[in-house]
């Protein structure tokens, strides 16, 4: 672009055009020119950010690194409004936008969103109920109540393989038992999760009650 213009050593004033008239014997005219640079604005919020050259030189590619808040991911990338998703690559582990041949102002826009994950839960013995979510968001609690079916108690629970027996007393983290209904929940989920369950039938205690006439009744001796 135009940077200066001198005539005889004299800096004339910044215009588009100039016009000499009436000039009488020899002049020196001197014109400078400067490089090109653009703006690129990197449009960005709360949940992520858009590092890289926000004045590139005219000509030049740039690479805009796209980084999410923890706990979040790239939604979408846009460029002058127009989106740009599927460019977005993985550049040594790190999302990233190549803006080739820059000749011109852009906008460059991230939109992120949270993380979330997916918790699978299987019955692998007897009989039995839950109530939980099949997904949690990350960093947040995962609560799952778990119910023996009928004539059944719970037996066991495994989080990520790792058991817990439930009928010894061993229990999982951050849970307690409801009458039969085991809770418990995951804290500050950052990964995809599998509970098990194992259920199996129940014993009653049997309770002997003698009459005042020496009869003996059993009233409770029976799986359940």
């Amino acid at each position: 672009s135009l940077d200066s213009v001198l005539l005889d050593g004299e800096r004339l004033p910044s215009q588009t055009s100039y016009s000499f008239t009436e000039l009488v014997g020899e002049h020196h005219l001197d014109v400078f020119f400067g490089e090109v640079y653009f703006e690129c604005q990197l449009v960005e919020d709360t949940l992520g950010f858009i590092f890289g050259e926000e004045n590139p030189l005219c000509g030049t590619s740039e690479i805009y690194l796209i980084v999410p808040e923890y706990c979040y991911q790239m939604n979408a990338f846009y460029v002058d409004g127009v989106d740009h998703t599927v460019d977005v690559q993985d550049l040594d582990g790190n999302l990233a936008y190549i803006l080739n041949d820059i000749e011109g102002n852009h906008v460059l826009q991230a939109d992120f969103q949270q993380i979330s994950y997916a918790v699978t839960v299987n019955n692998r013995a007897g009989s039995g109920s839950w109530i939980a979510p099949s997904e949690v968001l990350c960093d947040s609690t995962y609560t799952i109540s778990v119910i023996p079916g009928a004539c059944n108690t719970i037996y066991a629970v495994a989080i990520d393989e790792e058991r817990f027996d439930v009928q010894a007393g061993v229990l999982p983290p951050h849970s307690f038992l409801s009458h039969d209904t085991l809770h418990f929940s995951i804290e500050s989920v950052s990964q995809n999760h599998q509970i098990e369950l194992f259920f199996g039938p129940g014993i009653l205690e049997s309770e002997i009650v003698a009459t005042t006439h020496g009869i003996v009744t059993q009233l409770f001796d029976t799986l359940y």
